[in-house]
């Protein structure tokens, strides 16, 4: 957070000092805000000692879309102040602004000899006489001159800058005088809650520093010190404490060094409910401060303080004050800011106190009587200040919050989606897949009235189906899936696109569907938008896969397909890709290497007890021996599949149900029979399988001797 101004150093003490205390006015305060953004501050007050009274105006206008504020005030006394001030336009967090102040007194000022001088501007007035004026003033010749002045009393401006960062703030200011301005900077500081502050002021006329203040403070959100040193002479300190949340201290305490004068005074601010508090303060000259402050309504407040002197108890003279404070309960943005104001200060607190205060502030904006365009942009600012709060005290907060404004959920859609999103978030740093996913299904994105966009849903969608994976709970991220296929064909987002198929993908690998899957990887890894790492993993999957599916021509296809794929050979598991597609027999100590690369799904056992690798190695050995054999017993096939013979009979005679192996079982002497097949294919796929197997040898050759591999193929060219 942003350090605060130089002058605004130890402001929480002094707002228990100085707020809610008139003495001896009667004071009424108006604001109201009109349709186009102008507001109107009216202020008027009567003294009672002096029975005089003082009345301003106040207008303010704000242009949001260039950061500039516009101001221009009046009072009783004849003062007109105008201001205007830039924003985060010319740097962020840079504040520019220009004020003016002038006083209008018109009269006349006779000059008849040696012109009056005045600081301002003059108006001249001359006029030559008529020759009939003359003859009537006695008949003398020439002219006269009368002249009088219109003089402004005074007029100053003033360039004022202030630049703010999260951990230094700067602001300088100089008045426009030609005879030499006065310059006033200063600086504060902050690190780790410690404050600290350096003011300074230059009068250039007179080449002298006016004013040479330091300030050193701490912070810890209901506690806060501060000490300052003005000018070497005045040492002063303050305490700020807020007890609990109803309950303000504040001590103040001065000493000059020249009078050896010293002030100690004691302040407290208690809110007796929400709509009223009480004050009390007492200094060391035993005068005793009180005041009363109620909220009759929404935008009427009514204060009523009095000044008591405590050693004069019974002489009298006591100052009573009273205002009222009228705010114009129509205008939203007011009460926004107040609001603001408050989740601000409830900001600093910490730990179940942060937690605390929180619940209440949501659940006072969630009242039903807080209008429902407040309640909206407050709850938005809360789901944007949740992010930034630790996990645990924002869980907390988040889980409150959904609870409050379920009964009102239609009309929070957009702030409980926000909520949602966070909520999960911290459910998936903590891996805690299924609870994250339990609390995105829980966005009304096709029920609610909000129309989401299109890629807002299939994102959400998509990400639930994921979180489901993470939790090995394929059927529910099938549902969300389904539901994300519509919508993918409609969107223009490649990403989207690819984290799509990356979930359907996953979705078929749990569901044990390794040929479907195996394509949908196979086709990722050819997807340049995708990372190169990422690729060969989908490779890799696609590998996996097709290793698992069940013995068949689809899945031959397959290994066709990734065998004469270049990039398979830099793959651990390319060695059992090769004898698959090559039909040869695999053993089963060849699989540990393989079984290390598989997930925790694909190590699930299959009805008759086998792995679901086993079970595809015994399909494959199966289907080889197929292709070498015309006939084998049930022992026989046993001992080559590495399985009991009833066992290999099972799966024999499913294969051959399935269409996935020509042939018949003879039950009655314990053999299984297998078609015989066309010499050609198979001697055609023979010689195709020695041209790879060559190929490979001279690539190896090639690389292994290229210079030999040149000359040769230059022989065989010349030849």
């Amino acid at each position: 957070m942003a350090p605060p101004s130089y002058s605004d150093l130890g402001k929480q003490a002094r707002d228990v000092f100085n707020k809610g205390y008139h003495f001896g006015l009667w004071k009424l305060d108006v604001k109201t805000k009109t349709n186009s953004g102008v507001e109107f501050s009216t202020s008027g007050h009567s003294n009672q000692d002096t029975g005089k009274v003082f009345g301003s105006l106040e207008t303010k206008y704000k242009v949001k879309e260039y950061g500039l504020n516009f101001s221009e005030k009046w009072n009783t006394d004849n003062t007109l102040t105008s201001e205007v001030s830039v924003e985060n336009q010319l740097v962020k967090g840079l504040k520019v602004s220009f004020d003016g102040m002038f006083v209008p007194h018109t009269g006349y000022v006779s000059t008849p000899g040696k012109p009056r001088r005045s600081f301002g501007y003059a108006v001249s007035y001359k006029y030559r006489r008529k020759p009939e004026e003359a003859d009537r003033d006695g008949g003398r010749q020439g002219s006269s001159t009368n002249a009088f002045n219109l003089s402004y009393r005074s007029k100053t401006g003033r360039f004022k800058t202030a630049y703010t960062h999260d951990r230094v703030r700067v602001d300088a200011d100089f008045n426009v005088d030609l005879s030499g301005p006065l310059v006033n900077a200063s600086g504060v500081a902050n690190y780790q809650g410690w404050l600290a502050g350096y003011q300074v002021a230059f009068d250039s006329q007179k080449s002298k520093v006016t004013a040479n203040n330091f300030a050193l403070g701490y912070s810890a959100g209901d506690f806060v010190l501060h000490t300052n040193v003005n000018d070497g002479r005045e040492f002063g300190g303050l305490i700020y404490q807020r007890c609990n949340d109803r309950l303000e201290t504040a001590v103040q305490l001065s000493w000059a060094s020249g009078s050896n004068a010293t002030k100690f005074g004691m302040a407290a601010k208690y809110d007796l409910d929400k709509d009223a508090c009480v004050r009390a303060k007492v200094n060391n000259q035993s005068q005793i401060g009180l005041g009363y402050q109620q909220k009759l309504r929404d935008g009427i407040t009514l204060t009523l303080s009095t000044l008591v002197d405590g050693k004069n108890f019974n002489a009298g003279g006591h100052k009573i004050g009273l205002v009222a404070l009228t705010n114009s309960s129509g205008i939203h943005k007011e009460q926004v800011d107040k609001y603001r104001s408050l989740l601000d200060q409830i900001l600093l607190n910490t730990g179940s106190e942060l937690v605390e205060t929180l619940k209440l502030f949501i659940e006072a904006i969630l009242n039903e009587h807080v209008s429902l365009v407040i309640s909206r942009q407050l709850l938005s600012d809360v789901s944007t200040h949740l992010t930034r709060l630790p996990d645990d005290n924002s869980q907390s907060v988040a889980h409150f919050t959904l609870d409050k404004v379920q009964p009102r959920v239609i009309s929070f859609e957009e702030q409980v989606a926000c909520i949602r999103q966070h909520l999960a978030q911290i459910y998936e740093r903590n891996q805690n897949w299924k609870e994250a996913a339990n609390v995105l299904g829980g966005i009304p994105l096709e029920t609610g009235q909000k129309p989401y966009p299109l890629d807002y849903k299939l994102e959400t969608y998509l990400k639930i189906a994921r979180l489901y994976l993470e939790d090995e709970d394929p059927v529910q991220a099938e549902a969300f899936i389904n539901r994300a296929s519509i919508l993918q064909a409609d969107t223009k987002d490649e990403k989207l696109q690819i984290l799509y198929k990356v979930c359907y993908a996953r979705v078929l690998d749990y569901r044990r569907k390794f040929i479907e899957a195996a394509q949908r990887y196979n086709e990722l890894s050819y997807r340049t938008i995708v990372d190169e790492g990422e690729r060969m993993t989908a490779l890799k999957k696609a590998l996996i896969c097709t290793v698992l599916a069940s013995a068949g021509q689809q899945r031959s296809r397959m290994l066709a397909t990734l065998f004469k794929d270049e990039r398979c050979q830099h793959l651990p598991a390319y060695s059992i890709l090769e004898k698959m597609y090559l039909d040869r027999i695999i053993r089963r100590s060849e699989l540990q290497e393989f079984e290390a690369l598989l997930q925790q799904h694909q190590k699930a056992s299959t009805l008759d007890g086998s792995s679901i690798l086993d079970r595809a190695v015994f399909e494959h050995n199966l289907l080889s021996a197929s292709k070498l054999y015309n006939n084998i017993t049930f022992v026989e096939l046993g001992a080559l599949l590495e399985i009991p013979p009833p066992k290999a009979e099972r799966i024999a005679s499913q294969m051959i149900t399935e269409g996935r192996m020509n042939g018949y079982i003879d039950q009655i002497d314990g053999v299984v029979h297998f078609e015989t097949r066309e010499v050609l294919p198979q001697w055609d796929k023979q010689i195709q399988g020695l041209c790879y197997q060559l190929n490979g040898l001279i690539e190896k050759i090639g690389a292994a001797e290229p210079e030999w591999m040149s000359k040769i193929m230059e022989e065989e060219m010349c030849t």
